[in-house]
């Protein structure tokens, strides 16, 4: 949920302060933004996915657990229920980098053909929401419902009436010709054969942010068509010449510096790393 003139209007003045002042990482600040807005809404229960690793606010796993033990506290005070998990932004989630792609891999997962560590996390999530809502007994109940909503086609229905209710045209769920669509597609491929060791996350996204998908200024044009796919994760083998990210560019000179942005990120190594492990903690009421 976004900050609005009718939802905690004075947020977005607070967080343009917090970003020249260097202070957008402040737990304090951190907690007052999130919870103004979903307190706002009149909301009776909460669910936080407080992310972790390289790609998020919060670099280690002690400051994502000290922000969601400060959400947890607050809500408790404003006698609201609220849970939180704390889930591994050390590598992108999913596969898709970028605005018509990340709309494409929504439809698809709510189609059941999702990347699994996207399912496993959207599961997971999910199964709190109906457990804190008392629609599931416990959380195994609760990923049974889920998976059925996902195979009866039900989620899928669901979107699409939020599609039609925001005046967008609901046939995208079929034809994904209907989005935006980039000039150039493009393989960056490996340099030799060997494991994925690690993926700088952050670098990921400002390199698509500089490819055009998102902005650098406030009056920066954004790109819905351009963006990654990204085809190698933690733990992958990879043989040199193979692709590892697939660029969908629509300027040459910026589609350059993303392939060299993103060959940078990867680190390989000729022995097998473990791969990561998606969600890391989960929080209650009563702690860990």
């Amino acid at each position: 949920m976004g900050q609005t003139k009718k939802i905690a209007p004075a947020d977005k003045k607070i967080y343009a302060l917090r970003d020249v002042t260097g202070t957008v990482d402040s737990v304090p600040l951190i907690v007052s933004s999130i919870l103004s807005k979903k307190l706002a809404s009149g909301v009776d229960g909460i669910v936080f996915d407080v992310k972790c690793g390289n790609g998020a606010f919060m670099q280690t796993k002690e400051k994502a657990k000290d922000l969601a033990k400060e959400l947890i506290r607050i809500c408790r005070r404003m006698k609201k229920k609220a849970r939180a998990l704390i889930t591994d932004m050390n590598e992108p989630l999913g596969e898709a980098v970028g605005n018509s792609l990340e709309v494409i891999e929504s439809i698809e997962t709510l189609k059941g053909k999702g990347p699994q560590d996207l399912m496993d996390i959207i599961l997971a999530l999910g199964a709190e929401m109906l457990v804190l809502g008392r629609k599931a007994k416990n959380r195994k109940e609760a990923k049974e419902k889920l998976l059925e909503t996902i195979k009866s086609g039900k989620g899928l229905k669901k979107f699409k009436q939020l599609i039609e209710r925001q005046g967008g045209n609901p046939n995208v769920i079929e034809n994904y010709d209907l989005l935006p669509k980039a000039k150039y597609k493009i393989e960056v491929r490996s340099g030799r054969t060997g494991y994925v060791k690690s993926i700088q996350t952050k670098e990921i996204g400002l390199a698509c942010c500089r490819l055009g998908a998102g902005r650098e200024k406030v009056d920066d044009r954004v790109d819905p068509a351009v963006g990654f796919l990204i085809k190698k994760k933690v733990g992958d083998r990879v043989k040199k010449g193979e692709p590892t990210v697939t660029v969908f560019a629509d300027d040459m000179a910026k589609r350059r510096m993303a392939e060299g942005e993103i060959r940078s990120s990867y680190s390989m190594s000729g022995k097998i790393p473990e791969r990561l492990r998606k969600i890391v903690h989960r929080f209650g009421e009563r702690g860990i």
